[in-house]
């Protein structure tokens, strides 16, 4: 447990500090590319051999993939808004990646594994919060939105995704 909101920034920017360092170092295009087209399995691959390089049998906390997602998008001359833990709908999704120039929307979902063999599962319950709490209703008529859940185990990732194509009228 974090005993207060100041040892928690700290955490939060030493986190991100160590993000920053380790993605820059390595080829997050890959990744990132998989989040583009929708592909799952390229996705928790990738994400899967990033968390091999860079974390700690400590770190196996939501917040920690959380910063992981949001830092992903940073620097490299990104042109996203990149939002943590927005209102969307009837909740609040982890990561809300807004893309004004092509039109498109990206609502993540995070979600912890209790083992290996609840990876996907846990996955495909991201998705139905993503649809349970309409997420996506404030986006899905100015832009083609992509939903995708992450469920993490250790230094393991399923990944699962929905496409909304953008209402027509908008």
């Amino acid at each position: 447990m974090i005993p207060n909101e100041e040892v928690r920034q700290i955490l939060r920017s030493s986190v991100m500090t160590l993000l920053q360092q380790d993605l820059s170092s390595s080829d997050k295009a890959p990744v990132l590319r998989s989040f583009a087209v929708a592909d799952g399995k390229a996705l928790a691959l990738g994400l899967t051999e990033l968390l091999y390089q860079s974390i700690s049998y400590y770190d196996y906390k939501e917040d920690f993939y959380h910063a992981l997602i949001a830092g992903l998008w940073l620097g490299g001359g990104s042109t996203v808004t990149v939002k943590s833990n927005p209102e969307a709908g009837q909740g609040r999704p982890d990561v809300l990646v807004i893309d004004e120039l092509n039109h498109n929307v990206l609502i993540i979902e995070i979600k912890l594994a209790a083992d290996l063999d609840s990876l996907e599962r846990r996955a495909q319950e991201g998705l139905e919060q993503i649809a349970r709490d309409r997420y996506a209703f404030a986006f899905v008529k100015r832009y083609a939105v992509t939903c995708c859940a992450l469920s993490f185990w250790k230094k393991e990732c399923a990944a699962a995704f929905v496409r909304l194509n953008r209402q027509p009228g908008a």
